[in-house]
């Protein structure tokens, strides 16, 4: 796992996006923007044409990472400024300082997946395992890498790694330790 995390040490973060509850989005490294087909969708308007063209757009970086099903934290220095149960303005306010931090290092622990994104600037971002009513394992982070591979670590102490285009059934799941 770590030869494939640490060539995006040192790469600044040019977009962090919190959304759909607790998510957060972190791109890195150089923009991409692709532009879809050009379709006919619903409009949704009231008063509105019920359908109008539209050309979807997509701006990413070399390197995504995506945080999901955890509990999150934001410190800087020995403080945490940020859960992922902080609101606006606040968690705009903090999010906007992580904007530009360069990821200095990544540390995973192997028995649950708790992880820490330390950066350049300061700023840590903890992943910690959340309490779900079910006991399947849940991925806490994905990153996506320049080479369309993706990494992914559960709260069980596992991760994968697996091609863009690979069917999710057909992921093997290591141990950490490895």
């Amino acid at each position: 796992m770590r030869a494939l995390v640490d060539p995006l040490l040192g790469i600044p973060s040019w977009q962090v996006t919190n959304f759909h509850g607790s998510m957060l989005l972190i791109e890195f490294g150089a923009v991409t923007v692709e532009f879809g087909a050009t379709a006919e969708r619903p409009t949704r308007l009231t008063g509105g044409p019920p359908v109008a063209l539209h050309r979807p757009v997509q701006v990413r970086g070399e390197w995504t990472l995506s945080v999901e099903m955890c509990d999150w934290s934001i410190r800087l220095g020995d403080r945490t400024v940020a859960t992922c149960e902080t609101v606006d303005p606040t968690m705009a306010r903090v999010l906007k300082l992580i904007k530009g931090q360069a990821l200095a290092d990544v540390v995973a622990a192997p028995v649950d997946g708790a992880t820490e994104f330390r950066f350049d600037l300061g700023a840590v971002l903890h992943l910690a395992p959340g309490s779900w009513p079910d006991d399947e394992p849940h991925e806490l982070w994905t990153l996506r890498t320049p080479e369309d591979r993706y990494v992914a670590v559960r709260d069980d102490g596992t991760y994968s790694v697996r091609a863009g285009d690979d069917d999710g059934d057909a992921v093997v799941w290591h141990d950490l330790t490895r």
